[in-house]
């Protein structure tokens, strides 16, 4: 059973403990189905040995701890108690929820970057131990080597994007507390507020070079809540943003689709650098703006393989259509 996490450094898939620790798996599959974990920055980052998420609201305490704070007692045959499975913290890869309390966990989880065991008996009774990475151990590399501020949070921000539950071995809760969002859930201006960023880790920042910062930051913006590939990317009236693709989809499929509203010059998918692998998201490119806003009025939540896509204009093409108006 498995859990995909979508960061703007990468994929991670988890495998889930699901039998042997099944208090925290239902706690964090929930949690992801219920996209709770949206946005959520990677924190506490200490190098070869531990990285931390989970909490959307953070700096600030999150609205609760985890998913059996939301749930009825009734409703609900897990609890917010460990699973005393014994697993040790004693490889690079091991998912695990914080402990709160002499038993319980929150929805803050931690990942482990050693292989070092005697590196990681610290860890003994401070977490309980869920799953591991089973894909994007490239992803949580990059962000061991980012650099750091004085909290050792990334200078430049690694956010959770999406979240998505491949296989879920748990019934969903009957409870009127428990949502699953149909729609991507927008950050907060709190969460955007946030937001923290810095100059190319490449170039040699001085203090000469701060009135960069501002421009800079609302270009890793754009890149962080629409998943563009560069925040250099500059935004076309003639481009459109498709995202929530099936992995089996293909360009040649999304150009013959797209081509009934107009000429189309270019469909790029995102790709994983290493194994190719579709992101779910990409842009296609027309001959005019006219193309565009045709294929939106009718591409917007259609099915293509199987799945709602999601159709949106350029961050630049909205502004001049709202300005427009």
């Amino acid at each position: 059973m498995s859990v995909l996490l979508e960061t703007n450094q990468g994929n991670i898939v988890i495998d889930l403990y699901y039998e042997r620790c099944s208090n925290e798996c239902f706690n964090f599959i929930k949690l992801c189905k219920s996209k709770y974990y949206y946005y959520s920055p990677f924190i506490n980052v200490q190098k070869d040995f531990i990285c931390q998420c989970g909490n959307p609201q953070y700096p600030q305490k999150p609205k609760f701890s985890n998913i059996y704070d939301i749930l009825s007692k009734d409703n609900c045959v897990y609890s917010n108690s460990c699973s005393n499975s014994k697993l040790k913290n004693n490889q690079v890869g091991l998912i695990s929820l914080i402990r709160e309390g002499p038993q319980g966990f929150s929805s803050e989880f931690i990942i482990t970057l050693t292989n070092d065991p005697k590196r990681l008996e610290s860890l003994e009774n401070r977490t309980s131990i869920f799953g591991s990475i089973a894909e994007g151990y490239g992803t949580i590399n990059r962000i061991n080597k980012s650099l750091l501020d004085e909290h050792n949070r990334p200078l430049k921000d690694i956010r959770i994007l999406h979240t998505y539950v491949l296989v879920d071995p748990f019934p969903d809760p009957i409870d009127v507390n428990f949502r699953i969002p149909q729609k991507e859930p927008f950050p907060t201006k709190e969460q955007i507020d946030s937001f923290q960023f810095m100059l190319d880790e490449e170039s040699d920042a001085t203090s000469e070079d701060q009135y960069q910062l501002k421009s800079d930051a609302q270009a890793l913006t754009l890149e962080i809540l629409h998943q563009i590939p560069s925040a250099r990317i500059k935004p076309s009236e003639k481009v459109l943003f498709i995202c929530n693709l099936n992995p089996i989809t293909e360009e040649s499929d999304l150009q013959r689709i797209f081509s009934r509203f107009g000429d189309v010059i270019s469909v790029d998918i995102i790709r994983d650098h290493g194994t190719g692998a579709s992101l779910r998201y990409g842009f296609i490119q027309f001959g005019d703006a006219e193309s565009v806003e045709r294929a939106y009025s009718k591409m917007d939540g259609a099915a293509i393989d199987g799945r709602v896509i999601h159709v949106d204009f350029s961050q630049s093409t909205k502004r001049a259509r709202q300005h427009r108006k």
